[in-house]
């Protein structure tokens, strides 16, 4: 890229601006100030064109958006003058590169105050809210933008409630005063702001002021948004009320979950309504929410007045019984009366109770006794709420199992899932507990949990993300919740918390098994055995202790296990040094290479090590999305093919065999997505690949190019694709390639004055097909019929072609499209209304299956010919403006408009209003003046508009040129049948009998013309016979016409 003297500087933070060499550039356009805005915010990275694209129009694209994301980037490129070399096009994208964006220095500035507490803090966090003079990316509306003016929007708020907290701490009360009153007011809701604030009116002997803030700051929490004060809040207030103004600064950066709960509606109604007779046990995994569960269960049944005894059970007790002395102490508080009655009991179990030594002796058996007995008279009627109870021990266990069985205490037991038999043994008689699992947060509850911390901030996709990442998991949930708010979720770094959080569940493994879950999170969230073993020779009993940690789940039939929730796979991973990472997804490549796996999974690993071996990975990443696109999985084989296209930037990759076959998949992957831009792609694909003298490629990448609509328009041959596939069939290619090339070459010349060409071709197709015996080969040449057996000498093979496709299409619901395509227009040709019927019912069943192919065009189509053909008109003309309107947005305009024509043209016909179609006819003859069909329907036009002079001229130019001289395709009987009029009006006796011995081969059909019908073909020999003189078979030929048109009208609604 060539560079010009001075700074290019691009400001966001307010009204958009460029600055060159210091000197403001006018942006006028609205859309180049957009465009500037994405470009600058990812400067020195790729922004991909469909990104632009939804950014800038993101309420609909225009009818040509590449061109018109073109039209602004010049624009671009102009106002960046003697600069515009920084913005380039990288693949599929643009980069621009300027020297500063302030939105960037703004971002460096406080993330570099987070930490630090000093007078360069300070300062740091003053020149960055000085840049801020207004909201950034106000014309932007996309959903780029919104995340983007969002994270700034955290960050500002970060500056502004650090900034007062360092003025403060460094003794400024009054200047902390003055910096956070304007954003007080602006929002209230800003806890950490409001305690800053307060605390500094309170440092500044303004405590009155300092209570009225936070005081309306929880109004304004509790009226509008539904929310009670943090703690943090509630506290600093406390120490207002009480002179400790001194205290320290909250650490607390935003209103996080700690304090909110949601879901678990039933189970809370369920454990507050314990009884003596039956106690709840409560089953999850750790983090899945049951403290949090227990705590709600307290305070609802504290508010009705009623007593709960809570215990904890420590993992590694002290003493023995330890549980049971945690609970008579706290009993024994709650009901002194009955301590003297079980002092000895008590004073042995309980020596914090301070009772003394006691001269009693008492058995083991007689003491527990004696503390059930306690428990029983002490917390009669009150609820005893025990968790963590996987770690009891057996004495405190078997106390609490007898408390079951006496049936007298209403217990609520909260434990891990665990096989422990001391832990199974407090569920009491077979039947006598009522056991409660804990499921995971549903995607609604994560929802509702985001909404009640931030409401309107939160959307279905970010529940749907949180709840898959999480498996939901409550604490994972939460966690992840406070990272979003933050505005750090789209960091690839996890946050503190959620590695501490993963950490602590990994601390109860052996190393070595934390190891072996690190390599297995290397592999992936799923997980082959096989593959791990490999790598770790005793991953068998280390996944055991996990699978037991309630970390992954065992799939041994299926040799594979997978991390309950990808969270902790993704902690796990983010734990491995980056230099063994390298190593593992190498090691894991080759495995999987030598296993013969899933290429996608191969290339996956090859492109993580890419720096070992950059050929490999973008070997494996062309392989990858060449499985993908057999499978008709479009998206993930462009996510592949992008994969490739960054890795040979990246590493400077010149292999031009590995360029050729990247470039022709990039086409054949964009054409699939509609990409208007591929066949420029498969163009360069097509040179290089025979520049390299890939034979095979040349013929893929051709055979592509020839796909109907993007390479071909009526009446004209793309010439640049006609010689591209001219020198493809002279290339000695394998004989399925051949038949491939042939098929699709085919179509380059339908519907033009070479269309025997293509049909020379077609039947080569055919003939190969069949020698091979090969019906992979057949159906990929079946599939071309519609435009290779368009003659109408054809129609039997059509029809043949129609059956034999559906006999071996089987599932694929490509082919059944086809065949029912075909058999809807075949059927229509011979007057079968019910065949009609049953192929258009297939057809809607099938196009939102259909993967290969977008089939919503031809769908349309053949929705406005049924319409015609059942007398519906109205609907008919409806289809066909939608086919318009989808044949726009897809193909170029000439072939779009054409077919809409050719739909039109049998609506008016059916409608006797063929002479309005003069105007349309007319920019089809100026941009193809040689295509006789334009001729006909000239003609036609005229003569149904009574312009005899007119009609005679186009009627003397086809009969000049020779009707022989039209081309034999799909669209012949329906000019055939067109011309019928204004020959019999204007023609010769002789050419009169030559158009009716022509037609008749084709009497009692109907006409087609691709796209529609115009016509019975009977009634246009009625009109020649006709004028002909021969007036029976004229009337005769009429009511055979209308018997036909009837069939459709009463049959095939």
């Amino acid at each position: 890229m060539t560079t010009h003297g001075g700074t290019v500087e691009v400001r966001v933070l307010g009204d958009t601006e460029l600055r060159l060499a210091g000197e403001m550039v006018g942006l006028p356009r609205r859309q180049v100030r957009q465009v500037l805005n994405l470009l600058a915010v990812s400067a020195g990275q790729v922004v991909r064109s469909d990104v632009l694209l939804d950014e800038l129009w993101p309420d609909g694209l225009p009818a040509h958006p590449r061109k018109a994301l073109n039209v602004v980037l010049s624009r671009l490129r102009a106002a960046l003058g003697p600069h515009a070399a920084r913005l380039e096009q990288v693949g599929e994208g643009y980069r621009f590169s300027p020297d500063t964006v302030d939105a960037d220095r703004f971002v460096a500035l406080v993330d570099a105050a987070r930490a630090d507490s000093s007078d360069v803090a300070i300062e740091s966090l003053s020149s960055a809210l000085a840049m801020w003079t207004g909201p950034p990316f106000a014309e932007c509306a996309g959903e780029r933008s919104e995340q983007r003016r969002s994270s700034l929007d955290e960050h500002r708020w970060f500056a502004i409630t650090r900034l007062v907290e360092l003025v403060l701490e460094h003794g400024d009360a009054s200047h902390a005063v003055a910096l956070a009153a304007p954003y007080v007011r602006e929002q209230p809701f800003r806890e950490r702001l409001v305690t800053a604030y307060a605390t500094a009116l309170a440092r500044d002997g303004r405590k009155t002021e300092a209570l009225a803030a936070i005081a309306a700051s929880s109004a304004h929490l509790r009226d509008e948004l539904g929310l009670e004060p943090s703690s943090a809040m509630v506290q600093a207030e406390r120490s207002i009320l009480t002179g400790a103004v001194d205290l320290a600064m909250p650490q607390q950066q935003t209103r996080t979950s700690d304090d909110l709960f949601v879901g678990r509606a039933e189970e809370v109604e369920a454990l507050c309504c314990v009884g003596p007779r039956r106690p709840i046990v409560v089953v999850g995994e750790p983090g899945i929410g049951k403290t949090r569960l227990l705590e709600q269960v307290v305070t609802r049944v504290r508010s009705g007045d009623g007593r709960v005894t809570g215990v904890a059970v420590p993992a590694s007790p002290e003493r023995p019984l330890e549980t049971i002395a945690l609970m008579c102490v706290q009993l024994a508080t709650d009901r002194p009366d009955l301590v003297d009655a079980y002092s000895s009991t008590l004073g042995r179990l309980c020596p914090e109770l301070g009772l003394g030594a006691t001269t009693v002796s008492l058995t083991r058996e007689a003491m527990l006794d004696n503390a059930v007995s306690f428990i029983e008279s002490a917390a009669d009627g009150s609820v005893i709420v025990l968790d963590d109870c996987q770690w009891m021990d057996r004495g405190s266990a078997s106390v609490v199992r007898e408390l079951v069985d006496r049936g007298a205490t209403r217990l609520i037991l909260a434990m891990r899932p665990t096989g422990d038999e001391t832990v199974g043994s407090l569920t009491g008689e077979d039947g006598a507990a009522h056991v409660i699992e804990l499921v995971p947060l549903s995607v609604d509850d994560v929802a509702a949990l985001a909404d009640t911390m931030w409401p309107g901030r939160g959307d279905a996709q970010l529940a749907r993300d949180i709840a898959t990442r999480a498996a939901g998991n409550a604490l994972f949930v939460r966690l992840l919740l406070d990272h979003w708010a933050q505005g750090t979720s789209t960091s690839p770094e996890l946050p503190t918390d959620v590695l501490v959080a993963v950490a602590e569940r990994l601390d109860v493994l052996a190393r070595r098994t934390v190891e072996s879950l690190q390599v297995a999170s290397v592999i992936g969230s799923t997980f082959a055995l096989h593959t791990l073993r490999q790598l770790r020779p005793t991953a068998d009993g280390d996944l055991d202790a996990a699978h037991q940690a309630g970390l992954i789940r065992l799939e041994p039939h299926a040799d594979r296990a997978h991390f309950v929730h990808q969270l902790v796979a993704e902690a796990c991973r983010s734990l491995v040094p980056s230099g063994r990472l390298v190593t593992l997804h190498d090691g894991i490549g080759r495995i999987l290479a030598a296993d013969e796996a899933s290429v996608g999974e191969q290339a996956r690993h090859f492109v993580a090590c890419a720096i070992l071996d950059p050929h490999r990975a973008v070997q494996a990443s062309l392989d990858a999305a060449a499985e993908f696109a057999v499978g008709f999985d479009w998206h993930n084989a462009a996510r592949h093919l992008t994969d490739a296209v960054d890795l040979v930037a990246e590493h400077s990759i010149e292999d031009r065999s590995m360029l050729a076959e990247l470039t022709v998949r990039r086409g054949i992957v964009g054409r699939a997505l509609q990409d208007a831009a591929y066949v420029d792609t498969l163009i360069a694909g097509t040179k290089l690949a025979a520049e390299v003298g890939d034979d095979e490629l040349t013929a893929i990448a051709v055979t592509e190019l020839c796909g109907h609509g993007l390479s071909t328009d009526a009446g004209a041959v793309d010439e640049q694709i006609a010689t591209l596939l001219e020198a493809a069939l002279c290339l000695d290619l394998a004989p399925d390639h051949r038949a491939e090339l042939c098929a699709s070459g085919s179509v380059v010349f339908s519907h033009t004055n070479d269309a025997e060409r293509g049909r020379r071709l077609y039947h080569e197709a055919l003939g190969i097909a069949s020698s091979l015996g090969d019906v992979e080969i057949e159906a990929a040449v079946l599939e071309r019929a519609h435009l290779g057996l368009a003659h109408p000498d054809d129609f039997d093979l059509r029809r043949t072609a129609a059956w034999r496709l559906g006999e071996i299409a089987g599932s694929d619901v490509s082919m059944r499209w086809e065949s029912a395509f075909l058999r809807f227009q075949t059927s229509a040709v011979v007057g079968d209304p019910a065949a009609v019927r049953d192929a258009i019912i297939e057809m809607r069943e099938l196009t939102p299956l259909v993967r290969r192919r977008n089939r919503d065009f031809g769908m349309s189509f053949s929705e406005a010919a049924f319409a015609q053909l059942t007398g519906d008109l109205d609907l008919a003309e409806h289809h066909a403006n939608e086919t318009l309107k989808v044949g726009l947005a897809r193909y170029p305009e000439g072939w779009a408009v054409n077919l809409y024509s050719m739909i039109l043209l049998g609506i008016r016909n059916s409608e006797g209003r063929l002479g309005e179609l003069d105007g349309v006819v007319d920019k089809q003859l100026a941009t193809s003046p040689d295509f006789l069909p334009y001729r006909i329907v000239a003609a036609a036009a005229a003569s149904a508009a009574g312009n005899t002079e007119r009609a005679q001229h186009e009627a003397g130019i086809v009969w000049t040129a020779g009707f022989d001289a039209v081309p034999h395709d799909g669209f012949w009987t329906a000019f055939a049948v067109l011309f019928a009029e204004p020959t019999a009006a204007h023609g010769t006796p002789s050419q009169i009998a030559w158009l009716h011995d022509e037609l008749s081969r084709f009497a009692g059909r109907m006409s087609w013309n691709g796209a529609s019908t115009c016509g019975p073909v009977d009634r246009a020999l009625a009109e020649l016979a006709e004028a002909s003189g021969d007036t029976v078979r004229a009337s005769t030929l009429r009511r055979s016409a209308a018997e036909l048109e009837g069939r459709f009208v009463d049959g095939g609604t």
